[in-house]
C-alpha cells in the first residue's frame, strides 16, 4: 500500500486553535515553526503563501484509514470556521519509493495525458502555469529532460 501525506492550507483560525481543535477530535497535533520530524502527528505551521494563514501537515498516512483521517481533519477545520480561497490549496504527496525511473516517467506521461481534464477540478488560478507554485507537467522543458 502506497503511503501519502497532505498539506491543507487555510486561514481564519489561529494556529494554536487549530491544534486544540484537532486534539479535541482525538488526533495527535503539534504547533511548530516548520514541518515536524514527528511522523505520527499533524504539524500546524505558518504558510508563507497565505498571509495570516496556516498549513496543517499530515503525518505519513496510508490506505482508507489515512483518507478517513484527512476527511476528519477537513471536517474539524470547517466546523471551527477555517476558510479557503484561491490562495489556498490541499496538496497531496505520494511516496514514489520503489518506483523505477521508467515507472515514474510513465506516471508523469499519464498525468500529462489527462492534465487538462484534471485542471477542470481546479480554479483558473491553479491551472497550467497560472500559479508559480503549481506548474504544468506538459511543459516542453520537462519532456526534454525526461526524454519523453
Amino acid at each position: 500500500m502506497r503511503r501519502f501525506g497532505v498539506e491543507i492550507e487555510a486561514f481564519g483560525l489561529r494556529r494554536a486553535d487549530v491544534v486544540d481543535a484537532l486534539r479535541a477530535a482525538g488526533l495527535r497535533a503539534i504547533l511548530t515553526g516548520r514541518t515536524s520530524a514527528d511522523a505520527t502527528a499533524w504539524s500546524v505551521v505558518g504558510d508563507g503563501s497565505v498571509p495570516y494563514g496556516f498549513e496543517a501537515v499530515s503525518p505519513i498516512l496510508s490506505g482508507s484509514a489515512g483518507l478517513a483521517e484527512v476527511a476528519d481533519v477537513c471536517h474539524v477545520l470547517q466546523r471551527r470556521g477555517a476558510r479557503v480561497d484561491r490562495r489556498t490549496g490541499l496538496h497531496v504527496h505520494v511516496d514514489a519509493g520503489g518506483l523505477s525511473a521508467r515507472a515514474l516517467a510513465t506516471v508523469i506521461c499519464r498525468y500529462a495525458r489527462f492534465e487538462r481534464q484534471i485542471d477542470t477540478w481546479m480554479p483558473q488560478s491553479r491551472r497550467g502555469n497560472a500559479n508559480r507554485y503549481c506548474r504544468s507537467v506538459t511543459d516542453a522543458d520537462i519532456h526534454a529532460r525526461l526524454r519523453l
